[in-house]
């Protein structure tokens, strides 16, 4: 196996959860899970570990839209590839939007944003997350 790393970028705590929970890494060596609490630090970061990274490691960066607008939504990951300077990158660095956020993306009950109880729901409701869209988008993403 080639020593390939996942870089997996989300906005909080309970999206790197469920987020984390629904995705198969088998392929990868090594997976760096970061927690920025927002995405207005996403795209320096992604700068950051695009250069001090190897060819073959993959950048996955998930985010809320905070619109239901999903073109407006879709616009905001063409900013974020822009501002990160991944345009050509698209291979290599996925942006993936929540619309209009993480909680409404994936159905999620009203809970309180307590990790442990995104754990639990994650656990009981496993075989749904995966079937979601963005999680499908974000795992053949992985598997090229």
């Amino acid at each position: 196996m080639e020593n390939r790393n996942l870089y997996l970028i989300v906005e909080g705590s309970t999206d790197a959860v469920i987020i984390s929970k629904a995705l198969d890494y088998s392929q990868y060596n090594h997976v760096r899970l970061l927690t920025l609490h927002t995405k207005d630090s996403m795209a320096s970061y992604v700068r950051t570990i695009r250069l001090m990274s190897n060819e073959d490691d993959k950048i996955v960066v998930v985010y809320d839209a905070d619109t239901l607008d999903r073109e407006q939504a879709m616009a905001s990951v063409t900013n974020m590839r822009r501002m990160s300077h991944a345009e050509l990158m698209t291979d290599r660095i996925g942006f993936f939007v929540c619309v209009p956020d993480l909680e409404r993306q994936f159905a999620l009950p009203q809970m309180s944003k307590i990790p442990e109880n995104y754990m639990k729901y994650a656990k009981d409701h496993i075989e749904e997350i995966r079937n979601n869209e963005l999680i499908k988008a974000i795992q053949t993403f992985l598997n090229k």
